[in-house]
């Protein structure tokens, strides 16, 4: 419904978007420099550091993350950061330690890598171990970290060895503009998982995006089987395997179940029993939002 309503003060908003923007020639010296931007103020600043990215990463690889995804980790930013830097696919890195991405990352003859955050303070990154990562990927040599601000208390969770790898350039940068990105992540899981909404599709995503390819495929098969008619109750695991195998997706069942099991931690299946009395496996998801995954999974 919000999208309904009159933007109020619509100028006023734009002219202090561009005022923001008309500082950007100088915050990328400062980033090109090893400074790492923070933008803080009040309202939305998706779309102001969208534009920073947009407009001043062209030499280097670049890529944004949200602090409000429910399933980001900081190993998953380092392990697109990894990939972008040499020129791979993010699966190549998924079962890597935190500390060989990072030397990874820092080997030479690796490319330039941008990375921006949206809410670093976000839920899924406010750890203090978390930080600590992303400020260790920030020190990096051709890493560029910009991110954005909005809890009060973001900067308590930085030590001072944190803060220094970090090297923060704060720049105020109120918008006003609406919580409205933000705000499609405030609901809890159930609730998400309940509306089929674009969050919990794009959380999705992310996590497929860092398991291995097979696992991709078998998410997808499981994604048109319960798509098919009279799939909507799920489908058995001896079932799910025989398929899989037919495939060549999986030699044997411990390889399916590690499988499973990654969906299972992540919400993205959940084992009930059907109506039959038999143990069954079910994609949480609406068939929109089924169908859109198997459809960007066959893309990918």
């Amino acid at each position: 419904m919000m999208g309904w309503l009159p933007v109020a003060h619509l100028e006023e908003k734009e002219a202090l978007m561009a005022s923001h923007r008309a500082q950007f020639p100088r915050l990328w010296q400062l980033w090109r420099a090893g400074q790492s931007l923070l933008f803080y103020g009040l309202g939305s600043k998706r779309a102001l550091l969208t534009a920073l990215g947009e407009d001043w990463t062209s030499d280097g690889a670049c890529f944004s993350v949200n602090g409000l995804e429910p399933s980001l980790s900081a190993v998953q930013v380092l392990v697109w950061a990894a990939a972008l830097s040499r020129g791979s696919k993010p699966a190549l890195y998924r079962s890597y330690r935190a500390d060989d991405l990072l030397e990874l990352i820092g080997r030479p003859g690796g490319q330039r890598v941008y990375v921006l955050v949206h809410n670093i303070d976000g839920p899924s990154l406010r750890s203090a171990a978390a930080q600590r990562l992303l400020s260790r990927l920030a020190a990096q040599p051709r890493v560029h970290l910009a991110a954005t601000v909005d809890h009060v208390n973001a900067p308590l969770v930085w030590d001072l060895q944190t803060r220094d790898r970090f090297s923060w350039t704060w720049h105020h940068a109120p918008t006003l503009a609406p919580y409205t990105p933000e705000v499609a992540y405030a609901a809890p899981p159930a609730l998400l998982a309940a509306r089929g909404g674009d969050g919990q599709q794009r959380s999705a995503l992310i996590v497929l995006s860092s398991l291995s390819q097979n696992a991709q495929r078998v998410f997808r098969l499981m994604a048109l089987e319960q798509l098919a008619p009279g799939g909507d109750q799920g489908i058995t695991f001896d079932r799910l395997f025989q398929i899989c195998r037919e495939q060549f997706l999986v030699s044997n069942e411990g390889l399916l179940t590690s499988f499973l099991t990654e969906f299972r931690d992540h919400d993205l299946v959940r084992p009930r029993r059907n109506a039959e009395g038999h143990d069954v496996l079910q994609l949480a998801f609406s068939p929109a939002s089924l169908q859109h995954l198997a459809d960007s999974l066959e893309s990918a």
